[in-house]
């Protein structure tokens, strides 16, 4: 497994790209295994639980971020700071052009340990279940460095990023796999306590039609 610097300097292993094709990409047993590992990392990353805090993405990267925090509380018996993010699109030209992405706090009770958090300079971990284009990593870095924290501190974790599509950004430090799919396949992580789904898992499904038919 290579290792890749990635924009906040923090060393990311990379796990080989490879391509995907239609159908079931990884299921629950391999997603949790992939979630343990993650979440050894990120522990090694910032020097232990009390200098992280974890920001899930909504709503995928709520999902992920829970499957991350309960590996993190068998490890240490501690569940991290953590709070979830809202990242929001105003559009024009009926949402085929987004020109602006924002990032906004969706917990006001944390706000006060999250500002401590960053006078403290500990670890950001950005964490969102699909990084395709980077807008929404991107805003949420941008809305913790109008917060004060430095770019040192902030790192992006997903479950799976899609190579090869990034517009904005830089790819997430850590990830459960990196992928290559086309631009007519969506990456869909279905997660049972945020998405109302009976099983946990990754699925590569062809984009729709405008008739419904792929």
């Amino acid at each position: 497994m290579q290792s890749v610097r990635g924009m906040q300097g923090v060393e990311a292993a990379v796990a080989p790209k490879q391509f995907v094709n239609n159908g079931l990409f990884q299921d629950a047993a391999k997603i949790e295994t992939r979630s343990e590992e993650l979440a050894q990392q990120l522990l090694e990353e910032c020097g232990g639980i009390d200098n992280l805090v974890v920001l899930p993405i909504m709503t995928g990267g709520v999902g992920f971020g829970n499957l991350l925090m309960r590996a993190i509380h068998r490890m240490t018996g501690q569940v991290p700071l953590n709070c979830s993010w809202r990242v929001e699109k105003f559009t024009h030209d009926l949402g085929y052009c987004y020109p602006d992405h924002r990032a906004h706090l969706t917990c006001a009770p944390f706000t006060t340990e999250l500002q401590m958090a960053i006078e403290q300079e500990r670890i950001i971990a950005i964490a969102d279940d699909v990084v395709f284009e980077g807008h929404t990593g991107h805003a949420s870095t941008a809305h913790l460095l109008e917060l004060g924290a430095k770019l040192k501190q902030i790192i992006q974790i997903a479950l799976v990023d899609r190579c090869g599509f990034l517009k904005v950004g830089s790819s997430p430090n850590l990830a459960g796999w990196r992928i290559q799919t086309g631009k007519n396949q969506v990456v869909h992580c279905c997660f049972p306590d945020c998405h109302g789904e009976k099983e946990l898992k990754v699925m590569i499904d062809p984009i729709p039609t405008p008739d419904g038919v792929a």
